[in-house]
């Protein structure tokens, strides 16, 4: 059976912390009626089962999360340039979604560090 291995263990605790606090924060607005953040609570959820429990998915699922997160980032960006441009938003929300953006390339640059490995059933 395979099971992911995180080598870099930065990686793996900024991953965790990031979903914590990303956890956090959609849930408090599932609380105040958004529903629909209840697809980002479960799917956080799913992620932190998945790291915890070393499942060898836990790669993939955070390598299609953080792309999922960089298209939607993207258009946000691109959105958010145009509503700035129309001078309809300030720039701090603008610098706010560039920021979200880096941080997610900067974990799937480092994603390569889950090391997939076969282990032995005794």
């Amino acid at each position: 059976m395979k099971r992911a291995v995180f080598k870099n263990k930065i990686y793996y605790y900024s991953l965790i912390i990031i979903l914590i606090v990303l956890l956090v924060v959609n849930t408090t607005q599932l609380m105040d009626n958004n529903w629909k953040m209840l697809i980002p609570v479960i799917v956080q959820i799913v992620l932190l089962f998945l790291i915890f429990s070393k499942n060898y998915l836990s790669k993939i699922a955070i390598k299609i999360w953080l792309i999922v997160l960089l298209i939607t980032g993207g258009i946000q960006i691109f959105t958010g340039v145009f509503y700035l441009l129309a001078e309809e938003t300030n720039l701090t929300n603008l610098v706010i979604r560039v920021l979200f953006v880096t941080v997610e390339i900067l974990l799937l640059v480092n994603i390569k560090s889950i090391v997939l490995i076969d282990e032995e059933l005794p």
